[in-house]
Protein backbone atom coordinates (compact mmCIF):
# COMPACT_ATOMS: atom_id res chain seq x y z
CA UNK A 1 0.00 0.00 0.00
CA UNK A 2 1.42 3.42 -0.93
CA UNK A 3 0.91 6.60 1.00
CA UNK A 4 -1.21 9.28 -0.61
CA UNK A 5 0.64 12.29 -1.94
CA UNK A 6 0.17 15.50 0.01
CA UNK A 7 -1.05 18.17 -2.40
CA UNK A 8 0.89 21.43 -2.30
CA UNK A 9 -1.69 24.23 -2.62
CA UNK A 10 -0.83 27.85 -3.30
CA UNK A 11 -3.55 29.90 -1.62
CA UNK A 12 -4.07 33.60 -2.39
CA UNK A 13 -6.85 36.11 -1.84
CA UNK A 14 -7.54 39.46 -3.50
CA UNK A 15 -8.60 41.33 -0.32
CA UNK A 16 -10.66 43.96 -2.16
CA UNK A 17 -12.33 41.79 -4.79
CA UNK A 18 -16.08 42.03 -5.08
CA UNK A 19 -16.57 45.26 -3.16
CA UNK A 20 -17.27 47.54 -6.13
CA UNK A 21 -20.28 45.71 -7.53
CA UNK A 22 -22.11 45.86 -4.23
CA UNK A 23 -22.13 49.68 -4.36
CA UNK A 24 -22.68 50.19 -8.08
CA UNK A 25 -19.07 50.41 -9.28
CA UNK A 26 -17.65 48.28 -12.08
CA UNK A 27 -14.79 46.95 -10.00
CA UNK A 28 -12.22 47.85 -7.39
CA UNK A 29 -9.18 48.63 -9.54
CA UNK A 30 -7.20 51.75 -8.75
CA UNK A 31 -9.11 54.43 -6.87
CA UNK A 32 -12.37 52.46 -7.06
CA UNK A 33 -11.42 50.47 -3.95
CA UNK A 34 -11.37 53.59 -1.78
CA UNK A 35 -14.59 54.77 -3.47
CA UNK A 36 -16.25 51.44 -2.68
CA UNK A 37 -15.21 51.68 0.96
CA UNK A 38 -16.46 55.28 1.13
CA UNK A 39 -19.85 54.10 -0.20
CA UNK A 40 -20.11 51.51 2.55
CA UNK A 41 -18.78 48.39 0.83
CA UNK A 42 -17.10 45.79 3.01
CA UNK A 43 -14.50 43.25 1.93
CA UNK A 44 -16.08 39.85 1.18
CA UNK A 45 -13.25 37.76 -0.25
CA UNK A 46 -11.79 36.54 3.05
CA UNK A 47 -15.14 35.10 4.19
CA UNK A 48 -15.63 33.48 0.77
CA UNK A 49 -12.18 31.94 1.08
CA UNK A 50 -12.99 30.51 4.52
CA UNK A 51 -16.13 28.88 3.10
CA UNK A 52 -14.02 27.30 0.35
CA UNK A 53 -11.41 26.08 2.84
CA UNK A 54 -14.05 24.51 5.09
CA UNK A 55 -15.49 22.69 2.08
CA UNK A 56 -12.04 21.39 1.07
CA UNK A 57 -11.43 20.12 4.59
CA UNK A 58 -14.60 18.03 4.39
CA UNK A 59 -13.12 16.25 1.35
CA UNK A 60 -9.47 15.79 2.31
CA UNK A 61 -6.84 16.63 4.89
CA UNK A 62 -3.78 15.83 2.79
CA UNK A 63 -3.08 19.46 1.86
CA UNK A 64 -0.02 21.60 2.40
CA UNK A 65 -0.79 25.33 2.04
CA UNK A 66 1.64 28.00 0.91
CA UNK A 67 0.30 31.54 1.04
CA UNK A 68 0.91 35.27 1.21
CA UNK A 69 0.78 37.08 4.52
CA UNK A 70 -2.15 38.82 6.18
CA UNK A 71 -5.28 39.51 4.16
CA UNK A 72 -3.81 37.85 1.06
CA UNK A 73 -4.32 34.36 2.52
CA UNK A 74 -2.69 33.90 5.91
CA UNK A 75 -5.64 35.28 7.91
CA UNK A 76 -8.21 32.92 6.35
CA UNK A 77 -5.98 29.87 6.79
CA UNK A 78 -5.27 30.76 10.42
CA UNK A 79 -8.98 31.35 11.15
CA UNK A 80 -9.74 27.88 9.81
CA UNK A 81 -7.05 26.38 12.05
CA UNK A 82 -4.93 25.16 9.15
CA UNK A 83 -1.19 24.73 8.97
CA UNK A 84 0.48 26.86 6.31
CA UNK A 85 3.73 28.51 5.27
CA UNK A 86 3.85 32.21 4.41
CA UNK A 87 6.01 32.51 1.31
CA UNK A 88 5.39 36.20 0.52
CA UNK A 89 4.93 39.17 2.85
CA UNK A 90 2.89 41.94 1.18
CA UNK A 91 2.75 45.51 2.47
CA UNK A 92 -0.30 46.60 4.51
CA UNK A 93 -2.04 47.83 1.32
CA UNK A 94 -1.39 45.12 -1.24
CA UNK A 95 -1.93 45.56 -4.96
CA UNK A 96 -1.59 43.75 -8.29
CA UNK A 97 2.20 43.63 -8.10
CA UNK A 98 1.90 41.68 -4.85
CA UNK A 99 -0.39 39.09 -6.45
CA UNK A 100 2.11 38.70 -9.30
CA UNK A 101 5.05 38.40 -6.90
CA UNK A 102 3.26 35.85 -4.73
CA UNK A 103 2.29 33.77 -7.78
CA UNK A 104 5.87 33.84 -9.05
CA UNK A 105 7.05 32.52 -5.68
CA UNK A 106 4.36 29.80 -5.73
CA UNK A 107 5.49 28.80 -9.23
CA UNK A 108 9.11 28.68 -8.06
CA UNK A 109 8.05 26.36 -5.25
CA UNK A 110 6.25 24.09 -7.71
CA UNK A 111 2.81 24.00 -6.11
CA UNK A 112 0.29 21.55 -7.54
CA UNK A 113 -2.52 24.10 -7.68
CA UNK A 114 -3.04 27.80 -7.07
CA UNK A 115 -6.37 28.53 -5.41
CA UNK A 116 -7.12 32.24 -5.89
CA UNK A 117 -9.98 33.77 -3.96
CA UNK A 118 -11.86 36.81 -5.17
Amino acid sequence: MTAEKVAKIGFLINPIAGMGGRVGLKGTDGLAASQALAKGAAPQSEERARVCLRYLLQKTTDLQFLTAGGKMGENALAQCGLTYEVIYHPPQQSGPVDTISACQELKRRKVDLILYGT
